[in-house]
């Protein structure tokens, strides 16, 4: 809300910008605004618009990336299913390469938290949506080299999470340990064969990081993976 604020400053300035009109009507219409939610998210990202719809859903966007700072922004966005809505529109049709990389530098950003990461891992099911998304063809060589840095960031995380507690030897724990080492190296298989086509030092860089975070061993070094 704070960066939202922000950026209306400056936008009162410039009245011609195509953001103005949806903006200001929000400001005089609502005589408060919760400060827990994200202002105007779904009139601007699904915006009806047919001449500046582009425009508005970058502006938010934009808006939505410059606010992913701490855990705590997450969850405001999640108030709204920001990262569903996200996610959706990756793959919608209406979605523009401008849109997808500030969709995907948005992920990139919350998966700095180790918390927010095992909520996208178990609750979103990030990791397979990264898999299904890997099979469009249509996808640019630089979107498909990010989404394979996402789901290496993501493993890394879980796995850190999974094997953090060395102590740990409850049988339940123990099975969800060997469940997520399990599905993280089936669909990481997946993406390291995406990986494979590609020929320059994207492949150089993430491949060898991710066949090592798929290894049993570095797995069972802190944990125990049952086969």
């Amino acid at each position: 809300v704070a960066h939202f604020f922000a950026r209306v400053t400056k936008l009162i300035l410039h009245p011609e910008d195509p953001v103005y009109q949806p903006v200001m009507s929000f400001l005089l219409l609502k005589p408060n605004i919760d400060i827990q939610n994200v202002p105007e998210i779904y009139k601007l990202l699904l915006s009806s618009s047919t001449q500046y719809y582009n425009k508005e859903r970058h502006w938010c966007l934009r808006l939505i990336l410059d606010s992913l700072i701490e855990p705590n922004d997450y969850n405001i966005l999640q108030k709204r299913y920001g990262i569903k809505l996200l996610l959706s529109l990756f793959g919608s049709v209406i979605a523009d390469q401008e849109t997808k990389k500030f969709i995907l530098l948005s992920l990139r950003a919350v998966l700095q938290h180790r918390s927010v990461a095992n909520d996208l891992y178990v609750r979103q099911n990030l990791q397979s949506w990264i898999v299904l998304t890997l099979q469009n063809k249509i996808l640019t060589r630089w979107e498909r080299v990010f989404l394979c840095q996402l789901f290496v960031t993501l493993v890394t995380h879980i796995k850190e999470l999974y094997c953090a507690d060395l102590n740990d030897d409850a049988v339940e724990a123990n099975w969800r340990k060997t469940i997520a080492y399990k599905t993280c190296r089936m669909l990481g298989n997946k993406v390291c064969d995406e990986l494979v086509k590609e020929n320059d030092n994207a492949k150089n860089m993430w491949l060898p990081k991710l066949k090592q975070l798929l290894c049993e061993d570095s797995w069972s070094r802190n944990c125990s993976v049952q086969n």
